[in-house]
């Protein structure tokens, strides 16, 4: 039996939801049920700022390491 498992660092799975739900804001109707179209909105820019603080950790990691 497997279990799918789950990683608050899978930034690659984060990056792949950014992706789609960009692509579904473009959609012609995506406005059409406000509430859905906030909702998604919200989730977009959460994923964003998540992803953004953990790139910019690891590039601070990384110039520690450079250093040290």
């Amino acid at each position: 039996m497997s279990r799918k498992q789950w990683c608050v660092f899978d930034l690659a799975t984060k990056k792949t939801q950014i992706s789609t739900l960009e692509n579904e804001s473009m959609a012609e109707d995506f406005w059409s049920d406000n509430r859905k179209a906030q909702a998604q909105m919200q989730q977009l820019n959460a994923l964003r700022e998540e992803v953004s603080r953990w790139e910019e950790m690891e590039t601070k990691l990384n110039d520690q390491l450079g250093l040290a």
